[in-house]
Protein backbone atom coordinates (compact mmCIF):
# COMPACT_ATOMS: atom_id res chain seq x y z
CA UNK A 1 0.00 0.00 0.00
CA UNK A 2 3.11 2.48 1.27
CA UNK A 3 4.65 1.69 -2.48
CA UNK A 4 1.09 2.46 -4.41
CA UNK A 5 1.14 5.79 -2.53
CA UNK A 6 5.30 6.81 -3.14
CA UNK A 7 3.81 5.93 -6.63
CA UNK A 8 1.32 7.98 -7.02
CA UNK A 9 2.83 10.91 -5.06
CA UNK A 10 6.32 10.61 -7.19
CA UNK A 11 4.14 10.69 -10.30
CA UNK A 12 2.34 13.71 -9.16
CA UNK A 13 5.54 15.00 -8.20
CA UNK A 14 7.13 14.66 -11.85
CA UNK A 15 3.95 16.02 -13.93
CA UNK A 16 4.29 19.47 -11.18
CA UNK A 17 8.36 19.61 -12.42
CA UNK A 18 7.25 19.20 -16.42
CA UNK A 19 4.65 21.90 -15.86
CA UNK A 20 7.24 24.33 -14.08
CA UNK A 21 9.68 23.67 -16.63
CA UNK A 22 7.05 24.13 -19.51
CA UNK A 23 6.39 27.51 -18.03
CA UNK A 24 9.75 28.24 -17.96
CA UNK A 25 10.41 27.39 -21.28
CA UNK A 26 7.51 29.16 -22.77
CA UNK A 27 8.42 32.59 -20.84
CA UNK A 28 12.06 32.44 -21.98
CA UNK A 29 10.91 31.83 -25.42
CA UNK A 30 8.95 34.83 -25.17
CA UNK A 31 11.31 36.88 -23.70
CA UNK A 32 14.26 35.73 -26.72
CA UNK A 33 11.17 37.25 -29.32
CA UNK A 34 10.59 40.44 -27.30
CA UNK A 35 14.48 40.54 -27.37
CA UNK A 36 14.83 39.61 -30.93
CA UNK A 37 12.31 41.98 -32.49
CA UNK A 38 14.27 45.14 -30.71
CA UNK A 39 17.43 43.93 -32.56
CA UNK A 40 18.37 46.36 -35.48
CA UNK A 41 20.90 45.52 -37.84
CA UNK A 42 23.00 47.84 -39.47
CA UNK A 43 22.39 49.42 -43.02
CA UNK A 44 24.78 48.68 -45.50
CA UNK A 45 26.04 50.99 -47.78
CA UNK A 46 24.43 51.79 -51.36
CA UNK A 47 26.67 50.37 -54.46
CA UNK A 48 26.88 51.49 -57.94
CA UNK A 49 24.99 49.32 -60.49
CA UNK A 50 26.35 49.53 -64.47
CA UNK A 51 24.77 48.28 -67.32
CA UNK A 52 26.35 48.94 -70.49
CA UNK A 53 26.74 46.54 -73.74
CA UNK A 54 29.18 47.71 -76.35
CA UNK A 55 30.04 46.45 -79.61
CA UNK A 56 31.24 47.71 -83.81
CA UNK A 57 27.55 48.12 -84.18
CA UNK A 58 26.72 50.47 -81.65
CA UNK A 59 25.74 54.40 -82.83
CA UNK A 60 25.29 55.50 -79.69
CA UNK A 61 26.98 54.15 -76.54
CA UNK A 62 25.01 53.48 -73.30
CA UNK A 63 25.51 53.06 -69.74
CA UNK A 64 23.04 52.74 -66.89
CA UNK A 65 23.75 53.70 -64.03
CA UNK A 66 21.52 53.16 -60.66
CA UNK A 67 22.09 52.51 -56.83
CA UNK A 68 21.24 49.54 -55.28
CA UNK A 69 18.86 48.76 -52.62
CA UNK A 70 20.41 46.81 -49.75
CA UNK A 71 18.05 43.70 -48.60
CA UNK A 72 17.91 45.05 -44.55
CA UNK A 73 17.70 48.74 -45.40
CA UNK A 74 13.64 48.20 -45.11
CA UNK A 75 14.22 48.89 -48.96
CA UNK A 76 10.52 48.62 -50.29
CA UNK A 77 10.95 50.42 -53.41
CA UNK A 78 11.17 48.06 -56.82
CA UNK A 79 12.16 51.67 -58.35
CA UNK A 80 15.98 52.73 -58.97
CA UNK A 81 16.62 56.14 -60.08
CA UNK A 82 19.61 57.34 -62.14
CA UNK A 83 22.24 58.54 -60.76
CA UNK A 84 22.67 62.16 -62.28
CA UNK A 85 25.85 63.85 -61.65
CA UNK A 86 28.68 60.55 -62.14
CA UNK A 87 31.41 61.00 -63.99
CA UNK A 88 31.59 57.84 -66.42
CA UNK A 89 34.76 57.18 -68.81
CA UNK A 90 35.14 54.59 -71.62
CA UNK A 91 38.48 53.97 -72.10
CA UNK A 92 41.11 51.49 -73.70
CA UNK A 93 44.14 51.52 -76.07
CA UNK A 94 42.95 53.75 -78.56
CA UNK A 95 41.39 56.51 -76.12
CA UNK A 96 38.75 57.34 -73.68
CA UNK A 97 35.52 59.74 -73.69
CA UNK A 98 33.72 60.73 -70.93
CA UNK A 99 30.09 59.82 -71.83
CA UNK A 100 27.54 62.48 -70.81
CA UNK A 101 24.21 62.17 -69.03
CA UNK A 102 21.01 62.29 -71.18
CA UNK A 103 17.59 62.61 -69.65
CA UNK A 104 15.65 61.56 -72.78
CA UNK A 105 17.96 57.52 -72.94
CA UNK A 106 18.02 57.84 -68.55
CA UNK A 107 21.51 56.74 -69.32
CA UNK A 108 25.34 57.92 -70.37
CA UNK A 109 25.85 58.39 -73.62
CA UNK A 110 28.42 59.25 -76.21
CA UNK A 111 28.05 59.02 -80.53
CA UNK A 112 30.38 56.22 -81.66
CA UNK A 113 31.76 58.75 -83.57
CA UNK A 114 33.58 60.07 -80.35
CA UNK A 115 34.12 56.18 -79.51
CA UNK A 116 35.43 53.39 -81.84
CA UNK A 117 34.50 50.10 -81.00
CA UNK A 118 36.85 47.33 -81.91
CA UNK A 119 36.95 43.93 -82.54
CA UNK A 120 39.77 42.45 -80.38
CA UNK A 121 40.07 45.65 -78.44
CA UNK A 122 39.77 45.73 -74.55
CA UNK A 123 37.70 48.48 -72.78
CA UNK A 124 36.86 49.50 -69.45
CA UNK A 125 34.86 51.78 -67.48
CA UNK A 126 35.28 53.97 -64.70
CA UNK A 127 32.67 55.81 -62.40
CA UNK A 128 33.19 57.85 -59.93
CA UNK A 129 30.76 60.03 -57.84
CA UNK A 130 30.85 63.68 -55.78
CA UNK A 131 30.10 61.30 -52.52
CA UNK A 132 33.21 59.19 -53.23
CA UNK A 133 31.56 55.99 -54.77
CA UNK A 134 33.33 54.46 -57.24
CA UNK A 135 33.27 51.11 -59.54
CA UNK A 136 35.21 49.98 -62.39
CA UNK A 137 35.04 46.83 -64.95
CA UNK A 138 36.25 45.93 -68.21
CA UNK A 139 35.39 43.25 -71.38
CA UNK A 140 37.14 42.27 -74.35
CA UNK A 141 35.39 42.66 -78.06
CA UNK A 142 35.21 39.30 -79.62
CA UNK A 143 35.55 39.00 -83.50
CA UNK A 144 32.90 39.31 -85.87
CA UNK A 145 31.66 35.50 -86.93
CA UNK A 146 29.50 36.46 -90.02
CA UNK A 147 29.38 32.23 -91.46
CA UNK A 148 25.70 32.33 -89.97
CA UNK A 149 23.48 30.08 -92.51
CA UNK A 150 20.27 28.68 -91.94
CA UNK A 151 16.95 26.35 -93.33
CA UNK A 152 13.49 27.02 -92.38
CA UNK A 153 10.83 24.47 -92.99
CA UNK A 154 6.95 25.47 -92.11
CA UNK A 155 5.90 22.10 -91.27
CA UNK A 156 8.03 22.39 -88.44
CA UNK A 157 8.16 25.92 -87.69
CA UNK A 158 11.90 25.65 -86.77
CA UNK A 159 14.43 27.60 -87.81
CA UNK A 160 17.39 25.07 -88.72
CA UNK A 161 20.94 27.17 -87.55
CA UNK A 162 24.63 26.80 -88.45
CA UNK A 163 27.81 28.96 -87.94
CA UNK A 164 31.12 27.53 -88.04
CA UNK A 165 33.40 28.40 -84.80
CA UNK A 166 36.47 30.21 -85.17
CA UNK A 167 39.27 27.92 -83.53
CA UNK A 168 41.97 28.37 -81.04
CA UNK A 169 40.36 29.93 -77.91
CA UNK A 170 36.77 29.46 -76.03
CA UNK A 171 33.59 31.34 -77.87
CA UNK A 172 30.28 32.51 -76.66
CA UNK A 173 27.82 33.30 -78.61
CA UNK A 174 23.72 34.10 -78.77
CA UNK A 175 21.46 33.17 -81.15
CA UNK A 176 18.18 34.81 -81.22
CA UNK A 177 15.03 35.44 -83.78
CA UNK A 178 13.56 38.74 -84.13
CA UNK A 179 10.56 39.83 -85.44
CA UNK A 180 9.96 43.44 -87.05
CA UNK A 181 9.64 46.50 -84.86
CA UNK A 182 10.68 49.78 -83.90
CA UNK A 183 14.49 49.08 -82.95
CA UNK A 184 17.40 50.82 -84.55
CA UNK A 185 20.31 48.39 -85.34
CA UNK A 186 23.35 49.17 -87.56
CA UNK A 187 25.63 46.43 -88.50
CA UNK A 188 26.93 43.74 -90.80
CA UNK A 189 24.84 41.45 -92.95
CA UNK A 190 25.60 39.33 -96.03
CA UNK A 191 24.61 42.10 -98.68
CA UNK A 192 27.37 44.76 -96.85
CA UNK A 193 26.47 47.45 -93.92
CA UNK A 194 23.29 47.68 -93.02
CA UNK A 195 21.39 50.52 -91.14
CA UNK A 196 17.71 50.21 -90.24
CA UNK A 197 15.28 50.84 -88.62
CA UNK A 198 13.16 47.70 -87.03
CA UNK A 199 10.66 46.34 -84.93
CA UNK A 200 10.68 44.41 -81.83
CA UNK A 201 7.66 42.05 -80.74
CA UNK A 202 9.45 39.16 -79.29
CA UNK A 203 12.90 37.76 -79.45
CA UNK A 204 13.52 33.83 -79.27
CA UNK A 205 16.83 33.31 -77.82
CA UNK A 206 19.55 30.63 -77.76
CA UNK A 207 23.49 30.53 -76.20
CA UNK A 208 25.89 28.59 -76.98
CA UNK A 209 29.27 27.90 -75.94
CA UNK A 210 32.24 25.57 -78.34
CA UNK A 211 33.25 23.75 -75.45
CA UNK A 212 34.43 20.47 -77.14
CA UNK A 213 33.37 21.47 -80.18
CA UNK A 214 36.55 24.00 -80.86
CA UNK A 215 36.72 25.06 -84.49
CA UNK A 216 34.18 22.73 -85.79
CA UNK A 217 30.46 23.86 -87.73
CA UNK A 218 27.95 24.88 -84.26
CA UNK A 219 23.90 23.70 -84.85
CA UNK A 220 21.15 25.24 -82.80
CA UNK A 221 17.35 24.06 -83.93
CA UNK A 222 15.44 27.49 -82.88
CA UNK A 223 11.02 27.17 -82.57
CA UNK A 224 9.35 29.59 -85.15
CA UNK A 225 6.13 30.72 -84.92
CA UNK A 226 5.23 33.18 -87.74
CA UNK A 227 2.98 36.00 -87.15
CA UNK A 228 1.58 37.43 -90.83
CA UNK A 229 1.09 40.80 -90.87
CA UNK A 230 1.79 43.52 -93.07
CA UNK A 231 5.16 45.16 -93.73
CA UNK A 232 6.52 42.57 -90.92
CA UNK A 233 10.13 41.01 -91.53
CA UNK A 234 11.92 38.43 -89.17
CA UNK A 235 15.79 38.83 -88.34
CA UNK A 236 18.07 36.04 -87.07
CA UNK A 237 21.04 37.42 -85.43
CA UNK A 238 24.46 35.96 -84.39
CA UNK A 239 26.13 37.60 -81.15
CA UNK A 240 29.66 36.60 -80.72
CA UNK A 241 29.12 37.56 -76.86
CA UNK A 242 32.23 37.95 -74.25
CA UNK A 243 32.54 35.77 -71.09
CA UNK A 244 30.78 38.37 -69.33
CA UNK A 245 28.01 38.57 -71.57
CA UNK A 246 27.39 34.98 -71.83
CA UNK A 247 27.46 34.26 -68.01
CA UNK A 248 24.98 37.24 -67.09
CA UNK A 249 22.62 36.22 -69.76
CA UNK A 250 22.16 32.67 -68.10
CA UNK A 251 22.22 33.60 -64.72
CA UNK A 252 19.46 36.20 -65.76
CA UNK A 253 17.76 33.73 -67.48
CA UNK A 254 17.97 31.38 -64.35
CA UNK A 255 16.91 34.43 -62.14
CA UNK A 256 13.23 34.76 -64.77
CA UNK A 257 11.89 31.58 -64.47
CA UNK A 258 9.00 32.09 -62.38
CA UNK A 259 6.23 29.50 -61.46
CA UNK A 260 8.23 27.63 -58.89
CA UNK A 261 7.72 28.66 -55.53
CA UNK A 262 10.84 26.32 -53.41
CA UNK A 263 13.20 27.63 -56.00
CA UNK A 264 16.13 27.93 -55.19
CA UNK A 265 17.10 32.47 -55.50
CA UNK A 266 19.97 32.74 -57.82
CA UNK A 267 23.24 34.91 -57.44
CA UNK A 268 23.22 37.24 -60.13
CA UNK A 269 26.28 37.84 -62.05
CA UNK A 270 28.40 40.59 -61.85
CA UNK A 271 31.75 41.78 -62.88
CA UNK A 272 31.87 45.18 -61.80
CA UNK A 273 34.38 45.82 -59.55
CA UNK A 274 33.56 48.15 -56.18
CA UNK A 275 29.86 47.87 -57.03
CA UNK A 276 27.47 45.40 -59.45
CA UNK A 277 26.47 44.72 -62.68
CA UNK A 278 27.36 43.67 -66.67
CA UNK A 279 30.01 46.06 -68.49
CA UNK A 280 30.14 43.41 -71.92
CA UNK A 281 31.25 42.95 -75.22
CA UNK A 282 29.49 41.56 -78.48
CA UNK A 283 30.15 41.32 -81.92
CA UNK A 284 26.74 40.66 -84.18
CA UNK A 285 25.60 39.99 -87.89
CA UNK A 286 22.03 38.95 -89.17
CA UNK A 287 19.97 37.46 -91.70
CA UNK A 288 16.61 38.45 -93.06
CA UNK A 289 14.74 34.87 -92.61
CA UNK A 290 11.43 35.99 -93.86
Amino acid sequence: MDMEILKTRYSISTKKQAVVFLLVGMIFISSCRKKDSTVKLPEAPSKLVIVSFISPQDSLIKVSLTLSQPLYNNAASGNYSPVTDAEVIISSMLGSATLGYNSNYKSYVVDSAFLKIREGVTYSISVRTPDGKAADAFTRIPDLNNSLAYSFSEDSLKVQCTWSDQAGSQDHYRLFLQNSSYYLFEGYDQNGNFSDTIKVNYVTTQWSVDKDHDGEVLKKSMDFLPVYMEDQSFYLYLLHVSKEYYDYGIKLEQAQINGNPFAEPVPMYSNVNGGFGIFAGFNSCRLKVL
